[in-house]
């Protein structure tokens, strides 16, 4: 018997064909974690189903986390905020490293209250942003707000001697357009 080498959602024993995307990963991760660069091109992985998108998410996840990032694991979903997911798993992760988002005066300023009107109808999130405050500037409040918000939750993760932040998101696909625009230009 032929063992089947899908491993849906974990990394497979052996990442065939990922070795390009693994070593540029590294190399930004490197510069992240030893200069604080930030890394503002977002990369988008694509492909049929079941190539290995979804494992190579997790092989960065490990990577990164093996570097002392922290990391921000997130499922886009047609019914949910993709930004307020980030934001969500974001104060999750700095939780994880005893960062309490509600008490660090860098992040509670931008966590007050996320009412994202995203796409066609109110998307709502348990964690809050800040977006009145945001209002001069040329990306939409709730982008500015999300970067400010990534920005702070990753200046506190290197106060906390971790390399930085990582946000990877699986199913980009699913995302609501207007999410994908939000987070894109935060």
């Amino acid at each position: 018997m032929i063992l089947s080498p899908y491993t849906p959602g974990s990394v497979p024993l052996v990442l065939a064909g990922r070795d390009v995307q693994l070593a540029q990963i590294r190399d930004q991760l490197g510069g992240v974690a030893v200069y604080g660069q930030f890394v503002g091109r977002i990369r988008v992985e694509t492909g049929s189903r079941g190539v290995g998108k979804t494992s190579l998410l997790k092989a960065v996840q490990d990577t990164a986390a093996e570097a002392g990032f922290v990391t921000v694991w997130v499922t886009a979903r047609r019914d949910e905020s993709l930004a307020g997911q980030v934001a969500h798993g974001l104060a999750r992760g700095l939780d994880q490293i005893g960062v309490a988002a509600s008490r660090d005066a860098r992040l509670r300023d931008r966590i007050r209250t996320l009412n994202l009107e995203l796409g066609a109808g109110p998307a709502k999130a348990g964690v809050g942003l800040d977006v009145e405050a945001h209002r001069t500037s040329s990306r939409t409040p709730a982008a500015a707000a999300l970067g400010e918000l990534v920005t702070a939750g990753a200046a506190a993760a290197r106060d906390r001697g971790s390399a930085g932040v990582c946000v990877l998101v699986d199913e980009l696909q699913a995302a609501p357009e207007l999410d994908l625009r939000t987070v894109a230009y935060a």
